[in-house]
């Protein structure tokens, strides 16, 4: 993992927010600094030296792992920080003026009042926003290969199981058909649990699997991903079973031409806000705006879910090497619902789909 220039650019983007020490307590983003991916431990990085604070489970292995990190004991309440920022500001010749900048978005109250209790008397706390996050939104190339190979098995496994889906199937069985073939492949786990939908549930974007059965008839909705070496894909696709009806057939066409405008309106430079307000603006002009009712997609990585979002109220920028997915959806209650999901990289002429399952 190219940890070593991801610290560079984490000390350069200290500076711009004019932070000596920055902690980081969010699992996901210590584990793109640093490498370190187990469950207990928070980092502190200056200009000159970081360290991770982990328990005994993983003091050893780390420190065999991390040879360029310090690699100290946790202990309650911060008093191990507390320590070595004491020893921090003694190298910094009494720096008087040592601002700590926090992930104020992954500290509770209570853990933000225990870290002010244990070291507000010797530095100066500053909450700080999404920095790692949007660092992460925009991925290098060891990321960029992780995320094609955990969408390439998200693709075969998602072929295989809509082949077997057949009326008298339930939703709890596709399910555990999904989770068998991600078991016996090369992927790590599930990204999330998977969503299965037939007939009227599919009006239900993020339903979950039942013993209803697939009938002839229905509109079957898949959404799934798998997790490959920390990275994770996301793709859903809608099938309907039997002879297509003529209504599944419009909304279908309707949500995979809104897909394909958002694709070639998607430049480097976007904001998924106006990304979001392209495909809502056609599909409201079909006379289904009201049946669009979730965001038109988001980043993907470490995280399901990540910068940049793409939404009705994101700043977020899509920039070159930003992989992100979109999920335009039509669901109708007593009808049921379509969503075709796909995820793309950000190039310097526009989206490349990585997701190559037919649709």
């Amino acid at each position: 993992m190219n940890t070593k220039n991801r610290l560079n650019n984490l000390r350069r983007e200290m500076v711009n927010f004019s932070i000596k020490g920055f902690l980081i307590t969010s699992n996901k983003n210590c584990q793109y600094i640093s490498g370190f991916s187990g469950s207990n431990g928070y980092i502190f990085v200056t200009q000159y030296e970081s360290y991770l604070f982990t328990d005994s489970r993983y003091i050893s292995t780390a420190r065999i792992q991390m040879d360029d990190w310090i690699v100290l004991p946790i202990t309650r309440n911060y008093s191990c920080l507390s320590e070595t920022l004491s020893k921090v500001n003694d190298i910094s010749q009494s720096d008087n003026d040592f601002t700590l900048g926090f992930e104020s978005a992954h500290i509770s109250f209570d853990e933000y009042t225990k870290l002010k209790n244990e070291i507000g008397d010797i530095v100066s706390l500053e909450p700080i926003t999404s920095l790692v996050e949007s660092m992460r939104s925009i991925k290098d190339l060891e990321e960029l290969t992780l995320l094609n190979d955990s969408v390439k098995l998200a693709d075969s496994i998602i072929q295989e199981v809509l082949s077997n889906i057949k009326p008298g199937i339930s939703e709890v069985e596709i399910s555990h058909m999904i989770d068998s073939l991600i078991v016996n492949s090369s992927a790590d786990g599930t990204a999330f649990p998977s969503i299965v939908a037939t007939g009227l549930n599919s009006a239900s974007p993020h339903h979950v699997p039942t013993d209803e059965k697939v009938k002839t008839g229905d509109s079957v909705l898949v959404d799934m991903g798998v997790l490959y070496k920390g990275y994770r894909s996301d793709i859903s696709r809608t099938i309907f079973v039997g002879e297509m009806e003529q209504k599944f057939s419009e909304i279908y066409s309707i949500v995979l031409e809104a897909q394909m405008i958002t694709c070639c309106a998607a430049i480097p430079g976007i904001t998924g806000q106006n990304l979001d307000k392209t495909a809502r603006e056609f599909i409201i002009s079909k006379g289904y705006g009201d049946y669009f009712i979730h965001g038109l997609g988001h980043g993907i990585g470490l995280d399901i879910h990540e910068k940049p979002m793409i939404v009705s109220s994101s700043q977020d920028i899509l920039d070159v090497g930003s992989v992100f997915t979109l999920e335009p959806g039509i669901y109708i209650p007593d009808w049921g619902g379509v969503r075709i999901e796909d995820i793309f990289i950000m190039e310097e002429n526009g989206p490349k789909r990585l997701s190559r399952a037919p649709k």
